[in-house]
C-alpha cells in the first residue's frame, strides 16, 4: 500500500500538469513542483495549511471554494474552467477536481489544472476569422448576385427608356402620348437608379469618380431633408472640409438614407448631428465588424450621423447591413446593405456604436484626397440634328437593346449591321474590315464577351472607334496587350440621344 502511495507522490511530482490537495475546510495540504512552476512563477509563497483567500486575488479565491463545496458536496469528478487573477492579469485553467480520502479517513479535495489561456485566445481568434469569412462569403454571394440581376435589368431598361425616347419625336408636342412617353421615361430613370443602388451594394458601382467636398454635399443633402423629417427632428450641422474622389449620386444616396434612417430612430422627436472632417487614421482603427478588409493606414475624410433615439441591442446591430433584414414594415430594408456596398466601392469602411435608449451613431470613412470640391460637372450635350455617316456594327446579345439601338442609329444617318453575339460580330467584321466606321459593343455576352471582341477589333483596325455599352458600371480593362481601351463608354440604360451624343464624341474627336 505504502509503494503504491509513493509511486502516486512521484507521478504527481513529475506530472506536467499543476496538481494540489486540500482538506475540507480548503487549506491547502499539497502542491506539485508544476503548480509551484507555472502558478507561482518558480517563487511560491509560505501555502501550507494556507486557504484560498489567502493565496488568491478575492474574485479567484471566492470561485475556487464554490467549484471545491460543489464538487465535494456532490462526490463526482468535475471538469471546469476557472480564471486566476495573477497580479491583476486573468488567466483560464481547465481543472480537474475530486474527492480524495487520507489514511485517516477524512475528506479531501483533490485536482490538476493546466494553464489554456492562449489556446482560447487562439480558438476565440479562429472563431472571430471564421465569423469573418462567413460574413464575407454571404456578402459576396449576395453582391454577385444583386450585380448580376441589376445588370438584366439594366438591359431591359435600355430598350425601354431607348424606344421611349425614339418615340417622343414621332409624336405632336403636347399630346397626350407626349405625356405619357415622358411618364415612361421617368419611371424607367427611377428603375435605374434602383439599379444603380444593387450595384453599389455589388461593389461595382463604380459611376463619375471626380474630385467631391462631402461636407458640401452633406450640407446640400441636410438643407433638402428639412422638410422630410417629423417637426420635432432638428438637424445640426458641425461640417469641416472633407474632400474624397468619389461619386456624388452615391454620396448623396448615403447621407439621405442615413438622415431617412435617424429621423426615423427618433419616433418624431429629437436631434441629428451631422459632422464631417478629416483625420489620419491607423490600419487598426479603420478595422470593422461590417467591413471584413484591411485598409491602408492615412488620411481619411469623415461623415457622421448620429441620433439620440432608441439605439439597437447587440442583436440586431449585427445584422443591419444584411440585404432584406429590417426592422421597418414590408418591403424596406436594401438602404444600409447598398450604403455598405458605396462605402466599399470607395476603398472606405464603416463603424457603428448604438446604445438602447441612447441612440446610433454611423461613422463612414473614405479615403482622403487633396482636390478641392469639383465643378459641377457639365452636363453632356445632346447631339441635337447632327447627322452620322458610313456603317456602325451593333454587337448586343438582348434583342432589344440591339433594336432600339438600331433605330437610333439609322434615324441619325447611319447605315447599321448587326450581330447576336461576339462570335457572329468578329465573322461580319472580318469579311470587310474597312467598311465600319465604328462599332457598338456589349461588355458581357455568352460565346465571347465584349473584353476578348474588343481585343479583336483593335487586332485587325487598331484605328476603329468603340463604344462599350454595359449594364454595370465602367469597366477596367487591365492586363490587355498593348493597354487596350474602348474609345469610350456608355452605360446602360441610356436614349437615343445619349448614344448618338456619345458616338458623335469618338467620331469627331
Amino acid at each position: 500500500m505504502r509503494e503504491g502511495h509513493d509511486l502516486f507522490e512521484t507521478f504527481m511530482h513529475h506530472s506536467p500538469a499543476t496538481a494540489f490537495v486540500k482538506d475540507e475546510e480548503g487549506r491547502m495540504l499539497y502542491v506539485n513542483k508544476a503548480f509551484e512552476e507555472q502558478v507561482w512563477d518558480g517563487n511560491p509563497p509560505d501555502w501550507r495549511n494556507r486557504t484560498d483567500a489567502e493565496l488568491w486575488a478575492p474574485e479567484s479565491a471566492r470561485q475556487f471554494r464554490d467549484n471545491d463545496l460543489r464538487v465535494m458536496r456532490s462526490g463526482r469528478p468535475e471538469v471546469m474552467e476557472e480564471v486566476l487573477v495573477k497580479n491583476g492579469t486573468p488567466e483560464t485553467w481547465l481543472s480537474f477536481k475530486f474527492l480524495l480520502r487520507r489514511h485517516s479517513g477524512e475528506r479531501c479535495l483533490a485536482g490538476m489544472a493546466i494553464n489554456v489561456t492562449e489556446t482560447r485566445k487562439t480558438e476565440e481568434a479562429r472563431r472571430k476569422l471564421e465569423a469573418r469569412l462567413l460574413q464575407a462569403q454571404k456578402l459576396e454571394s449576395l453582391a454577385v448576385l444583386a450585380g448580376g440581376v441589376a445588370h438584366d435589368f439594366n438591359n431591359l431598361l435600355t430598350a425601354m427608356l431607348g424606344n421611349a425616347s425614339l418615340a417622343q419625336p414621332l409624336v405632336p408636342p403636347g399630346s397626350e402620348v407626349q405625356r405619357m412617353l415622358r411618364e415612361i421615361e421617368v419611371a424607367a430613370r427611377r428603375a435605374g437608379d434602383l439599379a444603380r443602388q444593387m450595384l453599389a451594394y455589388s461593389g461595382r458601382g463604380r459611376f463619375v469618380i471626380e474630385a467631391l467636398r462631402v461636407d458640401a454635399i452633406v450640407g446640400e443633402m441636410a438643407k433638402l431633408l428639412e422638410t422630410a423629417v417629423a417637426n420635432k427632428v432638428g438637424i445640426r450641422l458641425q461640417l469641416k472640409p472633407a474632400p474624397v474622389m468619389g461619386d456624388a449620386t452615391q454620396i448623396r444616396q448615403i447621407v439621405m438614407n442615413l438622415i431617412t434612417n435617424a429621423s426615423e430612430a427618433l419616433g418624431g422627436e429629437g436631434e441629428i448631428v451631422l459632422r464631417t472632417g478629416t483625420r489620419r487614421m491607423s490600419a487598426a482603427e479603420l478595422q470593422s465588424p461590417h467591413l471584413h478588409q484591411d485598409l491602408p493606414e492615412g488620411r481619411y475624410s469623415w461623415i457622421e450621423v448620429q441620433d439620440s433615439g432608441c439605439g439597437m441591442s447587440a442583436e440586431t446591430l449585427a445584422r443591419i447591413f444584411d440585404p432584406f433584414f429590417t426592422t421597418k414594415f414590408t418591403g424596406r430594408g436594401l438602404g444600409l446593405a447598398a450604403v455598405l456596398g458605396i462605402v466599399r466601392g470607395h476603398g472606405g469602411t464603416i463603424q457603428v456604436d448604438s446604445t438602447p435608449g441612447k441612440g446610433t451613431t454611423f461613422r463612414l470613412l473614405i479615403p482622403c484626397t487633396a482636390a478641392a470640391a469639383a465643378e459641377a460637372a457639365e452636363s453632356r450635350p445632346e447631339a441635337g440634328s447632327w447627322r452620322g455617316t458610313g456603317t456602325v456594327l451593333v454587337v448586343e446579345d438582348e434583342a432589344g437593346v440591339r433594336s432600339f439601338a438600331c433605330a437610333a442609329l439609322e434615324r441619325a444617318g447611319f447605315q447599321v449591321r448587326q450581330a447576336r453575339n461576339g462570335r457572329e460580330g468578329l465573322k461580319i467584321f472580318e469579311k470587310h474590315p474597312g467598311e465600319f466606321r465604328a462599332v457598338l459593343l456589349d461588355l458581357t455576352m455568352p460565346r465571347l464577351d465584349g473584353s476578348a471582341v474588343l481585343q479583336r477589333l483593335h487586332g485587325l483596325r487598331p484605328d476603329l472607334p468603340v463604344l462599350l455599352m454595359s449594364g454595370y458600371s465602367e469597366p477596367d480593362l487591365p492586363g490587355r496587350p498593348g493597354g487596350l481601351h474602348p474609345s469610350a463608354f456608355i452605360a446602360k440604360p441610356f436614349r437615343g440621344p445619349d448614344l448618338i451624343a456619345a458616338l458623335k464624341g469618338i467620331l469627331n474627336s
